[in-house]
């Protein structure tokens, strides 16, 4: 039992330092959160390189649709044409 005050405070004060105090080395650490980062940067670079590709066949089956419809337009008025 303590006989200051003083001397809780210091064994307080080790005790929550023990707890913040990493379980791994820092070096570990740090080379796991670039791990990390490099596994997300891949994920997302693979994300939107699906959706490029995605989006290219979608604005190609757009243009298609739209001149085939042009197309039916063109015919109903040659049609339709007064002579």
């Amino acid at each position: 039992m303590p006989t200051a005050p003083f001397e809780t405070i210091a064994q307080n004060t080790i005790q929550v330092e023990s707890q913040i105090r990493p379980t791994r080395p820092i070096v570990e650490y740090i080379r796991g959160s670039v791990d990390m980062l490099k596994k997300v940067a891949a994920l997302l670079a693979l994300t939107g390189y699906v959706m490029v590709m995605t989006g290219c066949n979608t604005m190609e089956g757009i243009g298609r649709d739209v001149n085939a419809g042009g197309q039916k337009i063109q015919q109903e008025a040659q049609e339709h044409k007064p002579r």
